[in-house]
C-alpha cells in the first residue's frame, strides 16, 4: 500500500487512531450530500500505515456514490486486506442531507455508524468504543488520556 513501511514483529505496537477526519459524500439514493466527521483506528500488523495515507483512504471511499455504513465498512476491509492490520474500526457521524432537507426535515440531526473488524470485532467494540470517548478539553485525569496522546494535537486539548 503506498506510503506504507513494514513493520518489523517486534515493534508491533498499540492502536493508531486518527479523529476528525472531515469528510464529504453523496446518498445514492437521494443525490444529496452527506457532511461529517471519521475516526479510524488500526492495530497495525505487517505494514505501519502513513497518516495521510488513513486520511485518504476515508476521502477516496467517501467521494463515491455511497451509504454511510458501506464507506466504513469499506474502510475497515482496505485496512485488513492492504494494510495487513490486526484490527480496524471506523465510525463516521454524518448529517444526511436528505434528513434534513426532504422527508421529516429534521435539521442537525446526526447519523452515527461504525464498522470494525480483527481483534476489534472480537472485543466487540461498537458505537461506545473508548478511543471514540476521547473529548477536546481531556485532562490527564480522563481514563482514556494516553490514547489522546496518539491522536492529533487539537484546540482545547490540556497542556502537559
Amino acid at each position: 500500500m503506498k506510503g506504507s513501511e513494514p513493520l518489523a514483529e517486534d515493534h508491533l505496537g498499540g492502536p493508531v487512531v486518527l479523529r476528525d477526519l472531515a469528510i464529504v459524500s453523496v446518498c445514492p439514493h437521494h443525490l444529496l450530500p452527506s457532511l461529517g466527521r471519521a475516526t479510524v483506528a488500526y492495530l497495525p500488523g505487517g505494514l505501519l500505515l502513513g497518516l495521510g495515507t488513513v486520511a485518504r483512504l476515508v476521502d477516496a471511499f467517501a467521494r463515491r456514490l455511497s451509504f454511510q455504513e458501506e464507506i466504513g465498512s469499506n474502510v475497515v476491509a482496505a485496512l485488513m486486506e492492504q494494510g495487513r492490520a490486526r484490527g480496524a474500526w471506523c465510525r463516521l457521524d454524518m448529517q444526511q442531507l436528505c434528513v434534513c432537507a426532504r422527508g421529516t426535515r429534521q435539521a442537525g440531526s446526526l447519523a452515527q455508524s461504525s464498522a470494525r473488524a480483527g481483534v476489534f470485532a472480537e472485543a466487540g467494540l461498537g458505537l461506545n468504543w473508548p478511543f471514540w470517548s476521547m473529548r477536546r478539553g481531556a485532562t490527564r485525569d480522563d481514563p482514556h488520556h494516553a490514547v489522546s496522546e496518539i491522536t492529533p494535537p487539537t484546540r482545547g486539548l490540556a497542556a502537559e
